[in-house]
């Protein structure tokens, strides 16, 4: 019995540490940009601006209504697929907010901050835009950061957003 306690103790602790890391191999790459490559679905639009109207600013803000889009990303090569449509409302003090229609599509290459905190989208016009990583789940992303957009008779406004994904 004397003989059999250590045995049984050293098999213990081989099979133990042996078991330690057994994902050496690559098989299950759970980093920052594989739970990022692929395709995501529009979840949720928060929205905040300010449109210049007459010379009097409007606070736009609030949650996009009518969601449809997607943001698809692959890997080497970098690239990026978006395709955003949701209803913003602005209230013009009528009480009624009118809806605003955003139609965003864009295309082009991505790649991240050294610290994986942000995400650098450049579209195939050259435009850029960052957008802070708030959430990076393997099945839901949530992205913070200004959108150009070219409104009609009021021109570009910078539209503050958190989009949220998942899959």
């Amino acid at each position: 019995m004397k003989k059999i306690i250590p045995f049984l103790i050293t098999s213990l602790v081989l099979s133990l540490s042996s078991c330690k890391d057994d994902n050496k191999s690559g098989t299950l790459d759970d980093s920052y940009t594989a739970r990022l490559v692929g395709v995501w679905t529009l979840k949720s639009v928060d929205y905040e601006a300010d449109v210049n109207l007459a010379g009097t600013p409007i606070p736009i803000a609030g949650s996009g209504t009518s969601l449809d889009g997607s943001i698809a990303f692959t890997q080497q090569p970098n690239t990026y697929k978006l395709d955003l449509k949701f209803n913003a409302a602005v209230d013009l003090g009528g009480g009624v907010p009118i809806p605003i229609p955003i139609d965003e599509t864009s295309q082009g290459t991505w790649t991240t901050t050294a610290d994986d905190s942000k995400i650098i989208v450049t579209d195939d016009q050259g435009m850029t835009t960052l957008f802070e990583v708030v959430t990076n789940e393997s099945n839901r992303q949530v992205f913070k950061g200004t959108m150009t957009q070219d409104a009609p008779i009021i021109g570009k406004i910078d539209v503050d957003v958190v989009l949220e994904f998942t899959r």
